[in-house]
């Protein structure tokens, strides 16, 4: 009797029917979303002026970089590698072209962004931007939402 049941069931199946899945769970919202305000900024050794300089993270993948007294906003594509390590962060034109390769650290309300200042240059592997070495390093806090 069982081998009918099995025989009724492969023939009620059509061949190359997908698989159910169970739904996945919508992916959680990336810690990187919302505005982040400069703290410091070293480019190749040097201190940058950061003064009113923010980072908004969007969900569409889309990094909005504003400072105070400029007209205009940059905009650019980011992307994230969280499972790596550490973990990669890419930002380039909002076309996608000159990709700058980077690391992330995350630390509660803290967050390092360490990228080489060159498209064709490799992935960072330290959090510093030393004389030679052609890095930028920008550590950022997390804006207060205001009211």
């Amino acid at each position: 009797m069982g081998n009918h049941l099995l025989v009724g069931l492969a023939l009620a199946v059509p061949i190359g029917a997908p698989a159910l899945k169970p739904a996945a769970p919508p992916p959680a919202p990336p810690a990187l979303l919302g505005v982040w305000a400069v703290e410091s900024y070293v480019e190749d050794g040097q201190a940058r002026d950061c003064v009113g300089l923010t980072f908004e993270f969007a969900a569409n993948n889309r990094l909005v970089l504003r400072k105070d007294g400029m007209d205009g906003d940059d905009e650019m594509a980011y992307s994230t590698a969280p499972a790596k390590d550490p973990p990669e962060f890419d930002w380039a034109d909002p076309d996608g072209t000159n990709r700058l390769p980077g690391i992330y650290r995350l630390d509660g309300d803290t967050l390092l962004i360490c990228f080489k200042g060159d498209p064709k240059g490799t992935r960072p592997t330290t959090f510093a931007a030393p004389p030679g070495s052609e890095s930028v390093l920008f550590t950022l806090k997390r804006a207060k939402k205001k009211d």
